[in-house]
């Protein structure tokens, strides 16, 4: 046997390997829920909405809040965005009392 895989480099086959056929079966599709349920927490919200004050971006948001995009997008945008635009206010404050107290370079700016 070993003269008949040096010679040929590979097992003589016998007449039943020939002749067999595989079965091939279609693949078994187990069914997953497509998205898993979410309760809105008001704390999570909170806590969202002082992230999005300090100016970190939605994709960091949702990372830093343990939540996927598509979840942050759905329940938190709102939060989100609000946080923003206390944040844009508070800046545009600070901006204005700079340049009416004699801030060339922020009242160019404004």
């Amino acid at each position: 046997m070993a003269d008949e895989i040096k010679e040929g480099g590979a097992l003589p086959e016998s007449e039943e390997d020939k002749n067999s056929e595989v079965e091939v079966l279609p693949p078994m599709l187990t069914e997953k829920a497509v998205t898993r349920h979410h309760v809105r927490d008001e704390r999570l919200a909170s806590q969202i909405r002082d992230l999005g004050r300090l100016g970190l971006s939605k994709g960091n948001v949702a990372i830093a809040a343990r939540i996927g995009e598509v979840v942050f997008r759905k329940y938190y945008l709102e939060d989100y965005l609000q946080g923003q635009a206390e944040m844009q206010k508070g800046l545009a404050t600070v901006a204005v009392e700079q340049a009416m107290g004699g801030n060339t370079p922020v009242l160019i700016h404004l």
